[in-house]
């Protein structure tokens, strides 16, 4: 098995002089068949203008890959040119028939068959004006015409329904291998999201009420650890939230303590955290509540919380939420006050704003991000109410 591989390794590495092999190969057999010198009366003998065009239509097969057309017409035109010498068939027409099926592997169907009727055609014409007769050996030529173009056919059709075979085997793991690269892009994306909004809310609090400790720490020292309190509160929230993410990364299988997705009725959790920390809030809901879809429900909570912590890292410490329930959709709106200049304070690019976008764009929602010239940065989201 090994040096089967190995031959059929070095013959399509070398595919010429593989040919050049066949070529003195049937060389070998052309003169075997019909020696030179008949030791009987019945076998054919090559003369030497034979022999010329037998080897010429031999040595002719080494270039049967790169001109399947000339080496099948050489090799036909010696055949014929050798039975006109010789007064009979002899055995150089067999390199005619090797060409012909070389042809029928790198031709349509319908120019193997021209080839193996105008083979035919033209040894049965010679044959019979050089015989004046058509013997049963004549009439076999018909049948090794086809047989050989048959072939040919047939060895190109299975080489064509491998190749397809192949193809579409790289193509499906091509697209097995972009599927999965996808799905692990979607997973990290989907990774940072829930980090950064797990953990950006909590540091912002963190942050702000490290501010007002500090700056109250020798003034009010009461509220200096009312500040510090929160702040121990929030370290403990985000520590248990990144503890349960991780543990869900490291073993998506394992069974244990699992908080079911935030959804928009725990952002009052969120406002309460952000009353807690200092920040002046107004909240107002619009129409009759209902039910979202979960991933809708998720995102909608997500854009509260980012938006309130963006208010709270840019903003002069108040901001106003609203949603409203319309029929098909819901609409939220969050706003506040820019302290200081609105373009250097209230960026409109950033990680938590890029995730809101992803994330309202995923549900089908659209959302406007932007501030004004009232120094009033809004951040309008719509959402469906159930997934298109």
């Amino acid at each position: 098995m090994r040096s089967t591989s190995r031959a059929r390794t070095w013959i399509r590495s070398h595919p010429t002089a593989a040919d050049g092999c066949l070529a003195l190969a049937v060389l070998v057999l052309v003169l075997v068949v019909s020696p030179p010198a008949a030791a009987d009366a019945e076998q054919v003998s090559l003369g030497p203008g034979t022999l010329l065009l037998a080897i010429a239509a031999s040595m002719a097969l080494t270039l049967r890959r790169r001109a399947p057309v000339a080496v099948w017409a050489v090799t036909l035109a010696a055949g014929v040119g050798s039975v006109i010498t010789a007064d009979s068939l002899t055995s150089a027409i067999l390199p005619g028939f090797i060409a012909l099926y070389t042809l029928a592997t790198r031709s349509t169907l319908l120019q193997a068959a021209s080839a193996a009727a105008v083979t035919a055609g033209c040894l049965l014409l010679v044959s019979l004006t050089a015989t004046q007769s058509l013997d049963g050996s004549a009439y076999g030529l018909v049948g090794w015409s086809g047989m050989a173009a048959a072939v040919g056919a047939a060895v190109r059709s299975q080489r064509q329904v491998l190749a397809e075979a192949r193809d579409r085997a790289v193509r499906a793991e091509r697209s097995r291998e972009e599927e999965a690269q996808r799905r692990v892009a979607e997973e990290r994306l989907r990774i940072a999201h829930e980090l950064h909004d797990v953990v950006a809310h909590h540091i912002s609090v963190i942050n702000v009420q490290a501010g007002v400790a500090r700056h109250l720490l020798d003034v009010d020292p009461s509220q200096a650890r009312a500040s510090i309190t929160v702040i121990r509160e929030s370290s403990q929230a985000v520590l248990t939230e990144l503890t349960a993410i991780l543990g869900l990364l490291r073993d998506p299988e394992a069974h244990g303590t699992r908080q079911p997705a935030p959804s928009l009725r725990d952002a009052t959790a969120v406002i309460d955290s952000m009353r807690n920390a200092g920040m002046r809030v107004t909240w107002s809901i619009n129409g009759d509540p209902y039910d979202l879809e979960p991933l809708i429900d998720l995102t909608a909570y997500r854009v509260v919380q980012e938006s309130l912590t963006n208010a709270a890292k840019h903003g002069d410490g108040s901001a106003e939420a609203s949603i409203s329930y319309e029929p098909d959709s819901i609409r939220l709106r969050i706003s506040n006050r820019v302290a200081g200049d609105p373009s250097a304070d209230a960026p409109t690019s950033g990680y938590g704003l890029i995730g809101m976008r992803e994330r309202v764009a995923s549900v089908g929602g659209r959302i406007v991000i932007g501030g004004n010239e009232r120094r009033l940065f809004v951040i309008a989201a719509v959402l469906p109410r159930a997934l298109p």
